[in-house]
């Protein structure tokens, strides 16, 4: 059986992870024959693969250009955003991430129900495809008993971790050098937070950094012994003219405080770092915690990986990370729903009727100061509880396992040749 799996391999990205997670789990089936096609993901760095291990080799010497592609593919996966899926196998499965809003675009329905089937990484993407509908219009007219919404069926797969690489690392597992260069950086017990910061006017870039920036800044402000704030961040690359624009994005939230204010000190991590040294991050013994005000996530990788090495983690309690970050066992912030400005509407992707999360300021104050003194021996406890929760539940395993199901039962579904029988013919 024949197929073809489209997606930004090579990307440092979190669709690129996704990707890989997926191929890694197609391995598992028997009787397929693989074939990889690259794309890439914005403006992210493309060199995911060049560290050459056997799993990087396994890929690279799979891909293809699809222009060369001379077969139709049995089964044929997509993993992009919907608006840009394509199906051209006999059975077509489009995997995404979805979108951080409470509801998707008309384009996305559209090309959901050009698949076969839609797989999504959480119960939040789901219900955002499930119950997204839009009134169909023929001149400007609404057509009476017509509507737009997803018909094809949704699967939850949730991504899946490698316990192995992500995990609490004992005294001899740290990597002396690589502690060193982050102790050179901070100084103090930090909070960590790990993302990209995207373009938006102050409060809009889907991440929320420099309101989270401004709000931490400000429960710790004058205060004796505060801790530090370690961004994990970048814009679009890893360049020297990104590293000062982050710089200069810092400075700028800074600026907004008077100059008597003593402000904790924010540290900047600009740097593309593997799995296995993000774990040293996480393991770090000056980061406390990781923090986000995230206005929403299709599934939130970074804050899983945080719990699989039992770094406690304190995130908007809303989307995609609540399938992993339950309310009994994580710092969540309470907010509400609000309509998304006018410069992050991003046609056929983020539709102005659509809302996303905004944490309150009061709420963000007060779950800060329980993070990092008040309670923080209760949320190490219970990060430990649920390490050993989340490392069964979306290990790599679990979800190659659904996976395999999931694709196992699409074999079944592929159209099979038909097979016509012609009539004997007799010799005159």
């Amino acid at each position: 059986m024949k197929v073809v799996i489209c997606g930004p391999f090579t990307s440092r990205s979190g669709y690129g992870d996704h990707a890989r997670s997926i191929f890694k789990s197609l391995l598992l089936v028997e009787d397929i024959n693989i074939t990889v096609i690259d794309v890439r993901w914005g403006d992210t760095p493309q060199d995911a693969l060049s560290s050459a291990g056997e799993f990087e080799k396994e890929i690279l010497t799979r891909i293809e250009d699809p222009s060369q592609i001379q077969f139709q593919p049995d089964i044929y996966i997509d993993v992009r955003i919907p608006n840009e899926f394509v199906n051209p196998g006999k059975f077509n499965i489009g995997i995404t991430a979805g979108i951080e809003t409470n509801i998707v675009s008309p384009a996305f329905l559209q090309g959901a129900n050009n698949m076969d089937l839609l797989i999504v990484p959480s119960q939040h993407a789901k219900e955002g495809f499930a119950t997204t509908t839009y009134k169909v219009e023929n001149d400007g007219k609404v057509v009476e008993g017509q509507e737009l919404k997803c018909t094809v069926p949704i699967e939850v797969v949730h991504e899946g971790l490698d316990p192995n690489v992500f995990k609490k690392l004992s005294k001899k597992e740290i990597d002396k050098k690589f502690a060193l260069k982050i102790s050179n950086i901070v100084k103090r017990p930090s909070a960590l937070f790990v993302g990209q910061w995207t373009q938006g006017g102050f409060g809009n870039d889907r991440k929320d950094i420099p309101r989270m920036i401004k709000l931490f800044l400000e429960t710790f402000g004058n205060k004796p012994n505060p801790p530090g704030l370690l961004l994990k961040t970048n814009g679009a690359t890893y360049s020297q003219l990104d590293y000062h624009e982050m710089k200069k994005r810092i400075e700028s939230v800074k600026e907004l405080f008077p100059k008597n204010i003593k402000l904790p000190p924010i540290y900047l991590l600009h740097a593309n770092l593997t799995e296995e040294e993000m774990n040293q991050l996480y393991n770090h013994d000056k980061i406390f915690g990781l923090i986000t005000l995230t206005h929403g996530e299709g599934f939130g990788r970074p804050m899983l990986e945080a719990s699989f090495a039992e770094l406690p983690v304190c995130a908007s309690k809303w989307s995609g990370h609540l399938d992993f970050l339950p309310e009994d066992k994580s710092c969540l912030v309470d907010g509400e729903l609000t309509q998304v400005s006018k410069d992050v509407v991003w046609e056929n992707i983020i539709v102005p009727e659509s809302s996303w999360f905004t944490t309150t300021e009061m709420a963000v104050y007060d779950r800060f100061r329980s993070f990092y003194q008040e309670n923080h021996t209760k949320w190490q406890r219970l990060a430990r509880e649920l390490a050993t929760v989340n490392r069964k539940d979306f290990s790599m395993e679990a979800m190659s396992d659904k996976l395999v199901k999931i694709f196992n039962d699409a074999k079944s579904k592929v159209p099979k040749p038909m097979q016509i029988k012609l009539p004997k013919l007799e010799t005159i």
